[in-house]
């Protein structure tokens, strides 16, 4: 399933105002008109995980925020729900 691509999240907008001094660099780097959430560009990926990381964005708990490409294979962020994990019933002892 794809990500959500989120256009009007204020953290997303933030990021991608911190993000456009870096574009061109990132997608120089990571050409990054593959779709990354196919794991098909790893090295972008990380590449733009480092360049969010420095940011300092106040990100929304839960919620993972990373790089991805929108439908015409344009530099976008995307908004994925961390997966948490749920105990079983019948686990706690």
């Amino acid at each position: 399933m794809p990500p959500v691509i989120i256009k009007n999240d204020p953290v997303v907008q933030k990021i991608r105002e911190t993000l456009k001094d870096f574009k061109e660099q990132i997608m120089e780097y990571a050409n990054i008109k593959l779709k990354i959430w196919e794991g098909k560009n790893q090295k972008g990926v990380e590449q733009m995980g480092e360049i969010i990381s420095k940011t300092k964005i106040p990100r929304e708990k839960g919620f993972l925020y990373y790089c991805g490409t929108d439908d015409e294979g344009n530099l976008t962020i995307c908004r994925a729900e961390m997966a948490r994990g749920k105990k079983k019933e019948g686990d706690e002892k």
